[in-house]
């Protein structure tokens, strides 16, 4: 049998069958092979791009991650770290400070007259000033903290681990002084300056918000010194700024409760002895009877952002009661009503007065408004709204007039038709040498203008004869005290007696001293 066998073995035609066999075989298994590895080799690819579509999701997801931690630590516009982010880094100054009893300083930083920047082109160009102080502070601080941005135009600027208070004041004079150069924007120098508020820990305050608190303070009074400069916080601003915020949540009571009160005071015609317009003034009821001066609360209403409230209550009333004079007996009755600068941007004054007098049904000419030059310094906007309000037909009275720096540029600029003389420049008419001759100079050029012209603040019978001379009208407790709305109609013929009283048979002279 193993004879046969290796006999069949040695014939050509088997080995040739084994042979095609093994390479059918092999064939079949590389084809096997190729398949298996092609499709390996896909798996594989479509393995590797889905790690790689991962890892792209994962960098995309740490990119936004990160994308969203700059937006909630830093400002979008100018880069620089936001409230959130300037809280937590002062709170960690602060507790460094506490350990090694070092000084931290923050400033509280404004931008002088900005609003009139942002309005005298747009807010775009409004955006790239604040980019480009923002770099500006960050160049100077860099050298001993950083810059945050609060928000508008206010800035803060904080130095830790100062060994004492003075490098403190100096980096401040230093912020001062690196506005001394002009901004460059869009080719073109822009010059700008700053005012500062600076409160240092632990002399002013401890927590974060404090110390906000008290630069916000020492901060108004650099602006109310005349702006561009630094102002060091103090023991008696933060007393007043703590009143302030007291004074500014009695405001909004007041306004709920109705503690407010309009009372009204005559302006009395010296040339032919008639009352023809009385001024409304605003009184805030105490709980122990006073009646509050404006002086003694309307800071604290700017503050607290309460002014367009305030000066819409009293346009109302002042409105509504001038409609029952003109309604009653006193058909051509002109009622005098302050307003603030902020009424004339954000208290669409205009739009609020014509539907005040068309409810009322009362004439536009019953109804004056009495404005400051600080108007001037609001900008465009507040301009643009005089101007409407006056070809509305509305008479425009400048206040105050003579107390400010630059009394002839509001005659120029602001759409006026009177003026009211300040009570500083009636005080000496009758007293001096160069009071007369002041007075008299604004007074000619007024009616060369032909501006009508009313002196406050007259309380001696010598000034009303001084001033019955030329032609003006007078205001004062001499002639009639403030008024409610009652007794307004009888000081007409009470006024006019009580000036032609003075006046009878008075012989005016002056009453010289020497000049100091």
């Amino acid at each position: 049998m193993w004879k046969a066998l290796w006999s069949s073995l040695n014939d050509a035609g088997i080995w040739l069958m084994i042979s095609a066999l093994t390479a059918a075989a092999l064939s079949i298994l590389g084809a096997i092979l190729t398949r298996i590895f092609r499709d390996l080799s896909r798996e594989l690819a479509v393995a590797r791009r889905q790690v790689d579509d991962r890892q792209q999701s994962i960098e995309r997801i740490e990119r936004r991650s990160c994308e969203l931690q700059q937006l909630a630590d830093n400002d979008p516009l100018t880069r620089l770290p936001n409230r959130r982010q300037l809280f937590a880094l002062l709170n960690q100054s602060l507790a460094r400070a506490a350990n090694s009893e070092s000084f931290v300083g923050v400033f509280f930083v404004d931008v002088d007259n900005f609003k009139a920047i942002n309005d005298r082109v747009d807010h775009r160009y409004g955006d790239r000033v604040l980019v480009a102080v923002a770099e500006r502070l960050q160049e100077v601080a860099v050298g001993f903290g950083f810059a945050a941005r609060l928000g508008g135009d206010e800035f803060t600027v904080v130095y830790p681990d100062a060994a004492n208070p003075d490098p403190i004041r100096t980096a401040g004079l230093e912020l001062i002084q690196a506005f001394r150069e002009p901004l460059i924007l869009d080719g073109a120098e822009l010059r700008i300056s700053l005012s500062i508020g600076l409160a240092i820990f632990p002399e002013h305050q401890q927590s974060a918000e404090g110390l906000l608190h008290a630069a916000d303070a020492a901060l108004a009074r650099a602006k109310a010194q005349g702006r561009n400069r630094l102002s060091l916080c103090t023991p008696e601003l933060l007393r007043a700024a703590s009143e302030r915020v007291v004074i500014g949540q009695a405001l909004h009571r007041a306004l709920q409760e109705d503690e407010f009160e309009l009372l009204f005071q005559p302006e009395l015609s010296l040339e032919d002895m008639r009352v023809e317009r009385v001024e409304a003034l605003l009184r805030w009821r105490q709980p122990d009877g006073r009646m509050a001066l404006p002086a003694e609360f309307l800071v604290a209403a700017e503050e607290c952002g309460l002014m367009p409230a305030i000066g819409d209550w009293v346009l109302r009333h002042a409105v509504a009661a001038a409609a029952d004079w003109h309604r009653g007996i006193w058909p051509d009755v002109r009622v005098s009503v302050n307003i603030a600068p902020l009424q004339l941007i954000e208290g669409n004054l205009a739009e609020r007065l014509q539907q005040l007098l068309h409810q009322h049904q009362l004439p536009v000419h019953c109804i004056d408004l009495e404005l400051t030059e600080a108007v001037l310094r609001v900008g465009p906007i507040a301009l643009s709204a005089l101007r409407n309000l006056r070809g509305a037909g509305v008479a425009i009275v400048l206040d105050d007039f003579g107390s400010g720096r630059s009394p002839l540029s509001a005659l120029e600029e602001l759409p006026v038709t009177g003026i009211k003389l300040d009570r500083s420049l009636i005080a000496g008419i009758d007293r001096n040498e160069r009071a007369p001759a002041i007075a008299r100079a604004l007074i000619n050029m007024c009616h060369g203008l032909g501006l009508k012209v009313t002196a406050e603040g007259v309380e001696r019978r010598s000034q009303l004869m001084w001033l019955r001379q030329h032609a003006v009208s007078a205001q004062g407790y001499l002639l009639s005290a403030p008024l409610p709305a009652e007794g307004v109609p009888g000081v007409r013929e009470t006024a006019a007696a009580i000036g032609e009283g003075m006046l009878l048979g008075y012989r005016w002279a002056p009453q010289h001293h020497a000049v100091p």
